[in-house]
């Protein structure tokens, strides 16, 4: 049995009133493999609604990993092809530098 020992730790800021940082890891044994998935999502450095954009991209990639990614009972073609997409649809072509 494989152990994983994980910790985090996330701060408004000095600036923000409200932390919008989220993280999420999730763990699944498929066949003989084991697959850890964990994500980082970092606000929008205080503007509006960042901590709404950031759980709203972790809880994508969390039901993905709960409904989908069990779905392909380990077939890591389907697996890589569905993270593809997710990361698709999940990303934005505008950047802010």
């Amino acid at each position: 049995m494989d152990t994983y020992i994980t910790s985090y730790c996330t701060d408004a800021g000095i600036k923000k009133r409200v932390n919008q940082d989220s993280l999420c890891i999730k763990k699944a044994l498929l066949k003989d493999k084991t697959i850890l998935m964990a994500l980082v999502c970092d606000g929008m450095g205080g503007l509006s609604k960042g901590e709404l954009a950031s759980a709203t991209v972790i809880r994508g990639f969390s039901d993905w990993f709960a409904k989908d990614l069990v779905a392909t009972q380990g077939d890591i073609d389907k697996i890589r092809n569905q993270w593809e997409s997710l990361v698709t649809k999940t990303s934005h072509t505008d950047t802010m530098c």
